[in-house]
């Protein structure tokens, strides 16, 4: 190495995120070879962002949907910023995704990504970015073909993510496509485009 390079290498400073678990969904499927192209830059999940969390710290996110009960830290120079919160209150009841109640939820968090409107990316998180969030982005990656396979491998990244209700929660979406598009409230076609049109 010259060292000018080594200087360079040196002085680059390291991105260090603001938030546990945080990764770009469409990034790290493409790098498993997912069949199904998801958008690099539009999809960011993670555990809360910490105080002081700024876009930059959190993989340039220009809107936040937050799946937590708690007043939540705002990120200084994100100008979209939601809640919805989760009315599960066991670990268990959350991964019944074909129960009425995880449908309705589904329904308001997905609603919620349409209202960004084109500020992206999106982050979307819970308190550890892995189970509500895990939840959320595996329905999504579901309703725009992703095969299950892959589904559970990215919700497996997460630390301590429970594979057993992961087969669970898949199995639960049966029918949530058909449901989506009978709702005249809500736009399916837009939600699948926005991760997978280039």
């Amino acid at each position: 190495y010259s060292f000018c390079t080594l200087l360079f290498c040196f002085y680059t400073p390291i991105m260090t995120y603001s938030a546990s678990n945080i990764r770009d969904v469409g990034e790290v499927l493409e790098g498993m070879g997912c069949p199904v192209k998801i958008n690099k830059g539009v999809l960011i999940r993670s555990g809360a962002p910490a105080e002081g969390s700024t876009s930059e710290s959190l993989m340039g996110a220009k809107s936040v949907v937050s799946l937590r009960r708690c007043s939540e830290y705002k990120v200084a120079d994100v100008e979209v910023q939601m809640q919805v919160e989760s009315p599960h209150r066991s670990e268990g009841e959350k991964y019944e995704t074909s129960s009425k109640m995880a449908r309705i939820w589904l329904r308001e968090v997905f609603s919620a990504i349409l209202d960004c409107k084109g500020n992206l990316p999106i982050l979307i998180h819970c308190a550890y970015g892995r189970d509500r969030t895990g939840i959320v982005v595996a329905a999504l990656l579901y309703l725009c073909k992703v095969p299950p396979s892959f589904i559970k491998k990215e919700f497996m990244l997460s630390p301590d993510a429970p594979s057993d209700l992961c087969d669970i929660m898949i199995t639960g979406f049966k029918g949530l496509e058909n449901e989506l598009k009978k709702r005249k409230d809500f736009d399916l076609s837009k939600l699948v485009s926005l991760l997978t049109e280039a």
